[in-house]
C-alpha cells in the first residue's frame, strides 16, 4: 500500500515537472514570438525613419542568460516571429504581381517574391545592433533574402510530393524541412556577411533546429488559417459566368470562368464543339473530360486563354523528346556506333526539335556530322521505338566511295567507330538539355493547343473483296479538323508521365477503338511528318499497313471518332488524291506498295 502510495505521488511530481516545463517552453516561445514578429519590424522601420533617435519598444525582457530548452524556445519563437512577418509582406507582394499581370503560379515568380520580400525584411523590419552600419542593412537584407528564397524553393519542391497534399501533418512537416534548409542557408550567409567566413557545424545545426522548429509551426498555423478562411472564400467568390471563345481550330466552345480573389479568372469547364466536356476537380489542377461516359479520362494540367483568346492546354507531363537515329552500313557488311561511358554501343544520332525540321532532316544532320552526304530519298525507315523518348530509326547502304570517305573522317575524329555488322548497337539516346518542342509554360508543363499529345499513328485496313481486288477500311470524321471528310482510322498516342505508348500499339488500339476490329502487329511505311500536315499544331503521324480478311471484318462497329464506316476500293480511291483526310491518301498509296511488293516477291517465289 505504502509503495503505491509513493508510485503515485512520484507520477504526480513527474507530471507536475512536465507541465512545468510545456509552459516555460510556450512562455519563452511566446517572448521569443512577441520579440521577433512585432518588435523587431516597429524597432527597425522606426530606427530607420529617424535614423536611430527614436527609443527602442521593448514590450519583453529575453532572458539572455537563458540555457538548453528555455533558450532554444527563445530561438524558435524568434524565428517563427520573423517569418510570420515573411508571410504577411509575402501576401501583399503576391498581390501587387498579381495586379502587374505577373503569372504567380510560374517558379521565377515565386522565389522572385521570397526573395525581394526576405530583402525587405532583412533591411527595413531588421533594427541594425550597436555599433552596425548602414552597410549591414544590406548584408541583413542579402542573407534574408537568400534564406527566404531557400525556403520557398523547398516547400516548392516538396509539394510536387506527396507531401504536397493539404493536411495538417503534411504543412507541418514541409514548413520544418523547408526552415530547417533555410536555416543552414541563413547561419552561412550571416556569418559571411559580418566577416566570421562560413558558419560552424555547431551554428548551423542551431540555426537549422530554430528556423526548422518556427517553419513547422507556421506551416501548422498557415494550414489552420486557410481552412478557416477556405468558408469566407467560398461565400464571397462569384458565381461562375459562361463565355463564348474560339478554339486553335476556329470552332466555338463554351467555358465557364470564375474570378479569383487575386483578381485573375480561372476555367472550371470546357464544352468542345465535338462534344467533349472537361470539369476541374478541387485546386490542384486536376481535371475529368467526359464524365459520366465510358469516355472519362483524368489529367492533371491547366486551361486557359490564350493573348488572342483562344482555348490552351497545359499539360503537367514532361513530353516525350523526338530522337532520330541512323543506322550506317557499309559495303563489308560493317556498321557505325558511338561508345558511351558505360561502354555500351548506340547508333549516331540525335534529339531534334520537331517544330523546325522533319525526321528525316534530322537523320541527314546526324550523317553530315560524319561526312556522309546524301540525297533524302536514299533513307530507309527502319523502325519506332518509344521509352522516354519517340525513337525513329533509319538506315543507309553506303558506296564503296562514301566508305572510304567515312573512314577517313573517323581516323581522325574522336567518338565514332566502325564495328562489324553483328555488334549489339542500340538506339541514340534522347539528349537530356534540348529545347522542349513546344512552348515550355514553367518545369513539367507544357502549352498545347489540343487536349492531346502530338504523336498519332494512322491503319490502312486492305484485304481482298469478292472480286479479288483490294478493298480498305474507311470511315467519317466527327470531329474537327477535317470533321465529315473521309479517314482512315487512327488516333494519338497515351502518353503517362515518361512512359510513352508505342506507335504499334496506338495503331492496334485505335482500330480496336474505332473499328472493333482486333489486328495483330501492323507494318509501318510510312512517317507523315510535314510541319503543316495537321492544322492543329504540330503532329507527327505513324502510318501502317495491315493485310487481313473479309472475315476480319465480322467484329465491324463504329465508334469514338470515327463515323460512317464503309469498304472501298483502293485502286479507285488513290486516283483522287483529295478524298481522304490529311495526308491519308499518302499513307494508302505507301500501304497498297508495300503490299505490292510482298505479293510480288511471294509470286516469284512459287
Amino acid at each position: 500500500m505504502v509503495s503505491a502510495i509513493a508510485r503515485i505521488n512520484s507520477a504526480e511530481r513527474g507530471i507536475q515537472e512536465v507541465s512545468s516545463d510545456v509552459l516555460d517552453f510556450g512562455v519563452q516561445f511566446a517572448k521569443g514570438f512577441v520579440d521577433g514578429g512585432i518588435e523587431r519590424p516597429i524597432n527597425g522601420i522606426g530606427q530607420l525613419v529617424s535614423l536611430g533617435h527614436l527609443p527602442a519598444l521593448d514590450l519583453v525582457q529575453l532572458d539572455s542568460n537563458a540555457s538548453g530548452a528555455s533558450k532554444f524556445a527563445q530561438s524558435a519563437g524568434e524565428t517563427a516571429g520573423v517569418i510570420f512577418d515573411f508571410v504577411l509582406l509575402s501576401k501583399l507582394s503576391g498581390k501587387l504581381t498579381s495586379s502587374l499581370g505577373a503569372d504567380s503560379s510560374a517558379l521565377s515568380t515565386r522565389l522572385g517574391n521570397s526573395a525581394l520580400t526576405g530583402f525587405l525584411s532583412g533591411s527595413v523590419l531588421t533594427p541594425l545592433k550597436p555599433g552596425e552600419s548602414q552597410w549591414n542593412r544590406l548584408a541583413n537584407g542579402a542573407t534574408q533574402a537568400a534564406s527566404f528564397a531557400a525556403m520557398d524553393g523547398i516547400s516548392g519542391a516538396l509539394g510536387a510530393t506527396r507531401l504536397g497534399e493539404s493536411t495538417l501533418f503534411n504543412s507541418i512537416v514541409r514548413g520544418g524541412i523547408s526552415g530547417a534548409g533555410a536555416g543552414v542557408v541563413h547561419a552561412n550567409l550571416d556569418s559571411l556577411t559580418h566577416g566570421r567566413g562560413f558558419a560552424s557545424g555547431s551554428q548551423m545545426l542551431q540555426d537549422g533546429e530554430s528556423w526548422g522548429t518556427g517553419g513547422a509551426i507556421m506551416g501548422g498555423v498557415s494550414y489552420g488559417f486557410e481552412k478557416l478562411m477556405a468558408g469566407d472564400r467560398a461565400d464571397a467568390t462569384p458565381k461562375s459566368e459562361t463565355r463564348t471563345v474560339s478554339t486553335s481550330t476556329g470552332d466555338e466552345a463554351k467555358i465557364s470562368v470564375r474570378q479569383l480573389e487575386n483578381g485573375q479568372s480561372q476555367i472550371d469547364s470546357v464544352e468542345l464543339p465535338n462534344g467533349t466536356r472537361m470539369i476541374r476537380q478541387g485546386a490542384d489542377n486536376k481535371w475529368i473530360s467526359n464524365p459520366g461516359t465510358p469516355d472519362l479520362q483524368a489529367w492533371q494540367g491547366d486551361v486557359r486563354l490564350s493573348p488572342e483568346g483562344k482555348l490552351q492546354y497545359v499539360y503537367k507531363f514532361a513530353k516525350a523528346p523526338d530522337v532520330v537515329s541512323v543506322d550506317v552500313r557499309l559495303p563489308d557488311g560493317s556498321r557505325v556506333a558511338l561508345q558511351g561511358t558505360d561502354g555500351s554501343m548506340t547508333l549516331p544520332g540525335s534529339t531534334i526539335d520537331a517544330t523546325r525540321e522533319s525526321l528525316a532532316d534530322g537523320a541527314l544532320t546526324s550523317l553530315r556530322k560524319l561526312n556522309v552526304d546524301i540525297p533524302k530519298d536514299r533513307l530507309h525507315l527502319g523502325g519506332v521505338t518509344t521509352s522516354d523518348s519517340v525513337n525513329t530509326t533509319y538506315s543507309v547502304e553506303l558506296t564503296p566511295a562514301e566508305a572510304l570517305k567515312l573512314r577517313q573522317t573517323i581516323a581522325t575524329s574522336a567518338g565514332a567507330q566502325i564495328v562489324p555488322g553483328d555488334t549489339a548497337i542500340t538506339a541514340a539516346a534522347p539528349v537530356a538539355d534540348i529545347k522542349p518542342a513546344l512552348t515550355e509554360n514553367a518545369p513539367g508543363e507544357y502549352v498545347y493547343d489540343q487536349p492531346m499529345p502530338d504523336h498519332t499513328s494512322t491503319v490502312a485496313f486492305m484485304f481482298k473483296g469478292d472480286d479479288q481486288r483490294l478493298k480498305v477500311l474507311t470511315g467519317i470524321r466527327k470531329v474537327a479538323p477535317e470533321q465529315g471528310k473521309e479517314a482512315l482510322p487512327g488516333g494519338f498516342l497515351d502518353i503517362n508521365g515518361k512512359s510513352v505508348e508505342l506507335p504499334s500499339q496506338t495503331a492496334a488500339r485505335e482500330m480496336s477503338e474505332e473499328t472493333g476490329l482486333k489486328m495483330s502487329e501492323p507494318t509501318l511505311v510510312r512517317i507523315g511528318d510535314a510541319l503543316n500536315r495537321d492544322t492543329r499544331n504540330r503532329v507527327i503521324d505513324f502510318q501502317y499497313g495491315v493485310f487481313g480478311n473479309k472475315s476480319d471484318l465480322a467484329g465491324l462497329s463504329a465508334n469514338d471518332d470515327l463515323g460512317g464506316l464503309q469498304v472501298r476500293d483502293v485502286e479507285q480511291l488513290l486516283k483522287d488524291p483529295n478524298t481522304l483526310a490529311f495526308d491519308h491518301h499518302q499513307t494508302l498509296l505507301e500501304a497498297y506498295r508495300n503490299l505490292s511488293r510482298i505479293i510480288s516477291s511471294s509470286t516469284k517465289q512459287n
